[in-house]
């Protein structure tokens, strides 16, 4: 009877052991997830107006550019984290503002910057002009990737209805394209400049003169679908 108990005993203290092992394991776990993606990293912030037309190494040397830590959930896949022999002749597509991350995508190698922008291969550029509220404010920048929808009448012309046009479409400019020789604004500060296909364009086109234009900013996990469109009947459905 006595072995009994020694051995319940022992079995009992294993097992607490074991809980207790889980325990932290656990604890300890749970502490990496949360952490996960919080890692800092370096990212380059412009300081001062960059115009379009300035290579990076110029504008590091202009002390146009720093170094500051973001959250790595945080930072775009296309940010900028060193300025190097590899990339320091690439010139900016577009005028980079003061505050604005530095992305790669902002910056193009001199013989595809020669035509102002860096064109995905077997696309073209098309631009529209886009109200400040549709287009999300002014977080839309060159490099982002939006989905474009269309508010536009039904077919009995009796009220509007929402659909996505396009997803996922790699902006290439956005706002005043600034001519680095004068410094003067060549276009509206609403316009978009996006790159896509043909057939993407020609709906571009087309929606312009069919309703209003809206874009959803877009990140690595969002997702979109084309679906049925919207009307006012199903605001509350």
């Amino acid at each position: 009877m006595k072995g009994r108990r020694l051995v319940a005993a022992v079995l009992a203290l294993v097992l607490a052991v074991v809980g207790a092992g889980a325990l932290w394991w656990y604890a300890q776990s749970a502490d990496q997830r949360a952490a996960q993606g919080l890692n800092p990293v370096d990212v380059y912030v412009a300081t001062g107006d960059i115009p379009a037309g300035t290579t990076l190494g110029a504008a590091v040397a202009a002390n146009l550019l720093t170094v500051q830590q973001i959250p790595q959930r945080l930072a775009p896949a296309d940010a900028s984290t060193k300025v190097d022999a590899s990339n320091s002749s690439n010139v900016a597509v577009t005028e980079i503002r003061p505050g604005d991350l530095v992305l790669l995508s902002r910056f193009a190698a001199p013989q595809q910057a020669a035509s102002g922008l860096a064109l995905p291969a077997g696309t073209i550029a098309v631009s529209v002009d886009v109200a400040d509220t549709p287009r999300v404010g002014n977080f839309v920048h060159p490099g982002s990737r939006v989905a474009i929808f269309l508010l536009y009448p039904t077919a009995d012309g009796k009220g509007k209805q929402t659909r996505l046009l396009l997803q996922d479409v790699l902006v290439l400019a956005v706002g005043d394209s600034v001519d680095p020789s004068t410094g003067t604004a060549q276009v509206p500060s609403t316009r978009l400049t996006v790159a896509v296909d043909q057939l993407s364009a020609e709906k571009l086109i087309q929606s312009t003169t069919a309703g209003t234009l809206y874009l959803g900013l877009m990140n690595a996990q969002s997702t979109v679908a084309p679906a049925p469109p919207v009307t006012d009947a199903d605001l509350f459905r």
